[in-house]
């Protein structure tokens, strides 16, 4: 975390992290990804998880 981030861009920053971590989402763009006959990409839930629980645990 840059030192100088404030506390409302970190807020927003946990706030986006929540939304891109939700296992829901993943999931839709996976079958997004099956509709158009493409694999889906790695998932990402838990790495998002771990990054907005380690913000949240220095901050």
């Amino acid at each position: 975390m840059p030192a100088d981030l404030g506390v409302a861009d970190t807020a927003a920053l946990l706030e986006w992290l929540d939304l891109v971590a939700e296992p829901r989402v993943e999931r839709y763009w996976e079958l997004l990804s099956l509709i158009d006959d493409r694999p889906p990409g790695p998932r990402a839930v838990p790495a998002f998880v771990w990054l907005a629980n380690a913000i949240r645990a220095h901050r």
